[in-house]
């Protein structure tokens, strides 16, 4: 059984070792690297389909498959449901990286600027962060973005409790974990057309995520304001737990 301990984009544009801040660029023999790693190995464990069909063509036939997502050991009991009464703020979790959709939330901030908008959180950490908060200074945003940073596990549901949608605006998402942890807190989602969000809608074709094509307040505030005030079911939540 081979475990290779690194997250690998749908596109195979770069390779990041867990643990590790440094990017290694896919022709630094990384490349060369995971396909010897795979060749000698039995058994595979994907996180996603996604995953696989991006390495089906250096995979050999006589190698067991597995495709899971990533373990994340939930209790059903700790994990509250907030399918009404949700306050009307938007949220942002996640890496603070250009992958991640960096230039898509400024473009989306510029815009909610200019109307009267409900509040934002954004949390997390990454190499563009400083151009964020100089972003939301520069526009007098602090009473209506608020940047967290980074949150500990163990105060993240502070985080889940002041939102009533979650924004994702990643271009490119192969598991979409906080998409899946926001629709199990029955919080909707709005995300970029990206292969992790139209998986989970594969799995549960009423999930309450909404897919848009650009990021524009003037054109998603109605949807934004709908999400908000929507009464949420537990179908997706119940296949997960």
């Amino acid at each position: 059984t081979c475990a290779l301990p690194i997250y690998i984009t749908p596109e195979w544009t770069n390779f990041r070792y867990i643990g590790s801040p440094f990017k290694i660029n896919r022709y630094a023999g990384v490349e060369r690297s995971l396909k010897f790693n795979l060749k000698f190995a039995t058994s595979l464990r994907f996180v996603s389909k996604t995953q696989y069909i991006n390495l089906a063509n250096i995979i050999k036939p006589d190698q067991e498959i597995c495709i899971a997502p990533i373990p994340v050991f939930l209790n059903k009991l700790e994990i509250p449901f907030y399918f009404k009464h949700r306050p009307m703020a938007l949220g942002v979790l996640g890496r603070v990286e250009e992958e991640r959709g960096f230039s898509n939330l400024i473009s989306f901030l510029t815009l909610f600027a200019k109307n009267n908008a409900p509040r934002i959180f954004i949390a997390g950490t990454g190499s563009r962060q400083n151009e964020l908060v100089d972003f939301i200074k520069l526009n007098n945003l602090e009473n209506q973005v608020i940047f967290l940073g980074f949150i500990p596990q163990k105060e993240i549901e502070k985080f889940w409790k002041s939102i009533g949608v979650l924004l994702n605006f990643a271009p490119t998402e192969s598991y979409g974990l906080s998409m899946r942890e926001s629709l199990i807190r029955g919080i909707p989602v709005i995300s970029s057309r990206n292969t992790g969000a139209m998986e989970i809608l594969n799995f549960c074709p009423n999930a309450h995520i909404k897919l848009v094509d650009e990021f524009n307040y003037g054109v998603l505030h109605e949807l934004i304001d709908d999400m908000c005030r929507l009464e949420t079911t537990s179908e997706f939540r119940s296949g997960q737990i």
